[in-house]
């Protein structure tokens, strides 16, 4: 079975989250499981809305856990090197 998730920190966490804990279940019950954990840290729901349709992925199972509403997306100009520069050190920016 290919379970394929998708979602921000909570779902990556470090490949220690509840993807992992899920497909380790299923392999404990005899369920042969491939998993593809396309969590990203930082990520909102555009990037989650989209992942998924964008990889062209076939999976059995596809499980995805939403962002918050309040989490805010923007896309920048990766050839503005103003821009660039200013984000250099910000932590929280995602390419």
């Amino acid at each position: 079975m290919i379970l394929h998730t998708v979602g921000c920190s909570f779902t990556y966490a470090q490949r220690k989250g509840w993807p992992d804990i899920l497909a380790n279940k299923l392999v404990e019950r005899g369920i042969d499981i491939k998993l593809n954990n396309n969590g990203h840290p930082g990520a909102g729901n555009t990037y989650i809305g989209q992942k998924v349709m964008l990889d062209g992925f076939k999976a059995d199972l596809v499980i995805i856990m939403w962002s918050g509403l309040t989490r805010k997306e923007v896309a920048v100009d990766h050839t503005d090197k103003i821009l660039m520069n200013a984000l250099s050190d910000y932590g929280y920016v995602r390419w």
